[in-house]
């Protein structure tokens, strides 16, 4: 396995909702790299779109996730042909029963929301499309381990 690409795209794993942008200084205290080798990834990862960078001055220059992120899970979203047979039973139940309705899939040890369907409630359940959560978290991926 190639480690520099490891490294690099595990600074992509460092950008989360709470912290969507990050300095330079920042990412190198988080993986305990040299300045320069984080420096060298980040402006490849910047170069190639995965990153952007921010500058609010000429010394205050942060990175956050690029747009190359979302043109690429949009392909691994369209490509999930589960998403597309799912899709009709999941409105047809969310009509039925008036709530959401997740499809969830086991990736990793962890479930990973790949599609849903919102109920008319004004009180939602804030969830995201491509979004990680334990599996014991969360009726579906529970339901996905209880015995038949």
């Amino acid at each position: 396995m190639n480690q520099s690409v490891i490294k690099a795209l595990g600074l992509l794993d460092l950008f989360t909702e709470e912290e969507p942008e990050l300095s330079l200084k920042e990412v190198t205290e988080r993986v305990q790299l040299p300045k320069p080798t984080v420096y060298r990834l980040l402006t490849s990862l910047e170069y190639c779109g995965f990153l952007t960078k921010t500058m609010d001055s000429e010394y205050d220059k942060r990175y956050k996730l690029g747009l190359k992120l979302m043109e690429l899970g949009q392909l691994v979203s369209e490509q999930l042909e589960l998403r597309k047979v799912a899709l009709p039973y999941m409105k047809k139940l969310a009509n039925e029963i008036n709530e959401v309705v997740h499809l969830v899939i086991v990736n990793h040890d962890e479930a990973v929301y790949i599609e849903k369907v919102e109920s008319t409630h004004a009180v939602r359940l804030y969830t995201r499309i491509g979004k990680r959560s334990p599996l014991y978290l969360g009726s579906g991926p529970k339901w996905k381990l209880c015995p038949l």
